[in-house]
């Protein structure tokens, strides 16, 4: 099976759930049959964020910064999510570079086992992409 398609089904699984989880939630001020999807809308909004920084333009950006304000604000979320629709309409390879030592949610969104990573990285002389994994 490809990888492009374990990432899309694993993107419609993932919407499907922010969907029933949404659905689960009673709003008594919109009738059901007008209550927006959430899930689709962000998938959209994520895939216009993706064109925007990484595939049009002059020069499309090869290097991006995503960093939240405090602890759980979404950051890895984007970052992850934006990885995978990036990989899905694009031949070349990503690279995503997790700083955050506090925070697992990378490693464990890609199933990476835990080992040297970006910290052991800058401490080592030696190239880098000796401490890359390919997911």
């Amino acid at each position: 099976m490809s990888k492009n398609f374990e990432l899309l089904a694993q993107l419609e699984k993932e919407r499907r759930n922010a969907v029933a989880a949404y659905g689960a939630e009673p709003d008594l001020t919109t009738p059901a049959g007008l209550r927006p999807n959430v899930g689709t809308r962000t998938y959209e909004q994520l895939n216009r964020l993706v064109q925007r920084l990484f595939l049009s333009g002059r020069t499309p950006s090869r290097h991006v910064v995503f960093t939240g304000a405090g602890r759980s604000v979404g950051c890895t979320w984007i970052c992850v999510h934006a990885a995978e629709v990036l990989c899905c309409q694009t031949a070349g390879s990503v690279c995503i570079v997790d700083t955050d030592t506090r925070s697992l949610g990378i490693r464990e969104h890609f199933d990476v086992p835990n080992g040297a990573g970006f910290a052991e990285a800058m401490a080592q002389d030696g190239p880098m992409h000796t401490f890359a994994r390919r997911v």
